[in-house]
């Protein structure tokens, strides 16, 4: 079924499908024939692509902004999907120093080394739990090396980003979710 709204036609209507690329209206064609050959490598991907869109869909108001190397237009989705699909748990992609972070008993501990930040950079916890996604961003007024804590859930996932806005847009570091 397509729907018509301000900024054009998305659906499909008989044997094509309309769609709106890059403030484009598009129309394609329906495939005559479809072969699905279901190999194991081919069932292998399609589960790939299913965990991946289930972890973007639990993570996406988290991960909003954390792709610093996205082509000119891509969506967040699309960079986390690429990162994703070569390496499970990514939730930031960038140039800034990797963050060490570890799980100790109940909570998860960041290492902050002073030489690696600027004042206003930004400390992003997420979580991933039972109960749903949840983040924080920490402002770091005068860079000093600690450890920041927070606190950890059985059986959740956590990951720390440093993100710093630049002239040049926002600089992230890459990270991944970390099992409890």
């Amino acid at each position: 079924m397509a729907i018509k709204d301000k900024n054009g036609i998305h659906g499909r209507i008989g044997e094509f499908v309309y769609q709106v690329q890059k403030g484009q209206q598009t129309k394609r064609a329906m495939p005559k024939r479809y072969n699905d050959k279901m190999s194991d490598e081919q069932l292998s991907q399609r589960d790939k692509m299913k965990a991946v869109q289930e972890l973007y869909r639990k993570l996406k108001p988290a991960v909003k902004g954390c792709f610093e190397h996205s082509r000119e237009g891509q969506r967040d989705c699309d960079s986390f999907m690429s990162l994703n699909l070569l390496k499970m748990n990514t939730v930031s992609g960038g140039s800034l120093p990797s963050l060490n972070y570890r799980i100790v008993d109940d909570r998860v501990e960041c290492d902050i080394i002073a030489e690696d930040w600027k004042k206003k950079d930004i400390l992003r916890f997420i979580s991933l739990t039972e109960e749903g996604v949840s983040f924080e961003d920490i402002v770091i007024e005068a860079p000093e090396s600690t450890t920041i804590v927070r606190e950890a859930k059985v059986g959740g996932q956590y990951a720390f980003v440093h993100l710093r806005d630049s002239r040049k847009g926002r600089l992230v570091s890459s990270q991944r979710l970390v099992p409890e």
